[in-house]
C-alpha cells in the first residue's frame, strides 16, 4: 500500500491535522534561518527557569488503550501529525522546528504547552535539544530529552489549567 493510500485511509480529522502540520512545519522551517529566535519565540508562553527535572517516561501502553479526555486526545493527535509531517518532508526538520510547530498547533486548539530547551555537553562538544509537552502528554522530542539538562521552559497556560 502506498503512502497516499495509507494517508487517505486515515480519519478526516487526522488528515487535516497532518496537512496542518506539514504547512506549519514548512513555514517554521523557512522562517527559522532568517528570523531571530526572540521573534520566533514571541507568544510561545511565559519564560521560566526550568526545575531541571527530566520529562516523564513515555507511556508503556498503546496510547489508544489509555482513557483520555478531549484535550488529551487532541494533544496526542498533534503529536501524531508532527511525526507524520516530519517523516514525509523532503528535508530534515530540527527538534526546535517541530516543537515550535507543535506549540502553534496546540495553541490553535487552546491547549496548554510547555516547550523546553536543554543542553548536553561532552568531549565532542555542546548539543541542544527542544521538546514539547501538553499537560502530561509528550508531543515531540521527549524520547531524547532525558539526555539533556533543561535550562529554560516556555509555559503557555490556558484558563482553567
Amino acid at each position: 500500500m502506498t503512502a497516499l493510500h495509507r494517508f487517505m485511509r486515515l480519519p478526516a480529522d487526522e488528515r487535516r491535522a497532518a496537512i496542518e502540520a506539514v504547512i506549519t512545519l514548512a513555514i517554521v522551517c523557512a522562517l527559522m534561518p532568517i528570523l531571530p529566535f526572540r521573534l520566533l519565540a514571541r507568544g510561545i508562553g511565559t519564560v521560566e527557569a526550568d526545575d531541571g527535572r527530566a520529562p516523564p517516561p513515555m507511556p508503556t501502553l498503546a496510547l489508544e488503550e489509555i482513557p483520555a479526555s478531549r484535550e488529551v486526545r487532541a494533544a496526542r493527535q498533534v503529536g501524531r501529525a508532527l511525526d507524520r509531517a516530519s517523516r514525509r518532508l523532503p528535508w530534515h526538520t530540527s527538534c526546535l522546528a517541530r516543537a515550535l510547530t507543535g506549540h502553534r498547533m496546540l495553541r490553535r486548539r487552546n491547549l496548554p504547552s510547555t516547550l523546553r530547551l536543554g543542553v548536553f555537553s561532552d568531549a565532542a562538544g555542546l548539543a541542544a535539544h527542544a521538546w514539547l509537552m501538553s499537560g502530561g502528554e509528550p508531543i515531540c522530542g521527549t524520547a531524547e530529552a532525558a539526555q539533556f539538562a533543561p535550562i529554560v521552559k516556555f509555559v503557555r497556560r490556558v484558563s482553567g489549567s
